[in-house]
């Protein structure tokens, strides 16, 4: 087990190169949060690496690090039975792993093929075929619950409906903030680019100036 230098160090080390993969990410909270959800002055791990992603110019929303946690406990846990290592499924899309571990919830065999069908290369399964498996299987799911009652089926199919446009809209706002944050991140590069010029320019002035006096 990881003890608190360990960890502190981890958080440390944690760079920009590495954020591109929310497998890393989940990865070093997975490690600061054994033995103990707190570091030494009683700040939970979640909020410290919060705080890392956001002074590396990344800041990511607690739900979004919510499903990152989520998403890669299910894959740790199971990757090794699919017969895969952790550094292999650093191309598996987040979505589609989230999607596979609801069904896991629902239906263990069937979760745990969607979660193979997302690490398949080169053509793993998109969020959009692992969403349909999900609600099939659920819409499938023993629940003990009487069919002929009309009532209650069509608050079930509704509650289903209500689902299904809601991870539309997560993925599609997800999408949006990621293109956010691609814009954000020209317009520093082309700010730093910009500061640079120009610092270049007033060396060039000064430089002049110099041999002008001299």
């Amino acid at each position: 087990m990881p003890d608190l230098e360990e960890k502190e160090r981890m958080l440390a080390t944690l760079s920009r190169a590495q954020l591109g993969s929310w497998v890393a990410v989940g990865r070093t909270l997975y490690f600061l949060e054994q033995n103990g959800l707190q570091d030494a002055e009683g700040t939970p791990w979640f909020n410290r690496l919060l705080r890392r992603l956001e002074s590396l110019g990344q800041p990511v929303s607690p739900g979004h690090i919510y499903k990152v946690r989520r998403s890669f406990v299910f894959l740790f846990k199971n990757c090794g039975e699919l017969g895969y290592t952790l550094d292999q499924c650093e191309r598996a899309k987040i979505s589609s792993v989230e999607l596979a571990e609801r069904l896991f919830k629902v239906d263990q065999k069937a979760g745990l093929s969607a979660l193979g069908a997302c690490l398949r290369q080169p053509k793993p399964a998109t969020a959009a075929e692992i969403r349909e498996q999900y609600f099939q299987t659920r819409s499938q799911a023993p629940d003990g619950k009487n069919k002929r009652n009309t009532a209650w089926e069509s608050r079930k199919a509704n509650k289903v409906e209500l689902e299904s446009k809601e991870f539309c809209l997560l993925d599609d706002l997800e999408r949006r903030l990621a293109e956010m944050q691609r814009a954000m991140n020209e317009r520093e590069s082309k700010i730093e680019d910009l500061e640079g010029r120009l610092s270049k320019v007033e060396t060039d002035a000064k430089s002049s100036g110099d041999d002008v006096n001299g």
